[in-house]
C-alpha cells in the first residue's frame, strides 16, 4: 500500500502536465477514452524519467481523475437566465 501511494505521489504531476496539455472534448465518452490516453502518457513519461513501474494491479477511476485534473476552462457549460429579462 505505501509503495501504491508513493508511486501515485510521484506521478501525480506528471498526470497534471498530461491532462493540461490536450483539449477535452465535450462528449462524457470521448472525455474517458482521452483521459485513458494521457494517463497512459503520464505512466510512460514518470517511468521515462526515474524509471519507476506501476505497481498498481487495476486502472483508476477515470471519472474521478478528470473531475479532479481536467482545466476548468476546457468545460463547456452554458449559463441559463431564470426569471425577468
Amino acid at each position: 500500500m505505501t509503495t501504491e501511494r508513493r508511486y501515485i505521489e510521484l506521478l501525480e504531476p506528471y498526470l497534471v502536465a498530461a491532462f493540461g496539455s490536450v483539449e477535452w472534448p465535450a462528449v462524457p465518452a470521448l472525455r474517458i477514452l482521452l483521459a485513458v490516453t494521457q494517463h497512459g502518457v503520464a505512466i510512460d513519461s514518470l517511468y521515462r524519467d526515474i524509471g519507476v513501474v506501476d505497481p498498481r494491479e487495476k486502472q483508476p477511476d477515470m471519472i474521478s481523475m478528470i473531475e479532479r485534473l481536467v482545466p476548468t476552462s476546457t468545460t463547456k457549460t452554458t449559463v441559463v437566465s431564470i426569471g425577468k429579462d
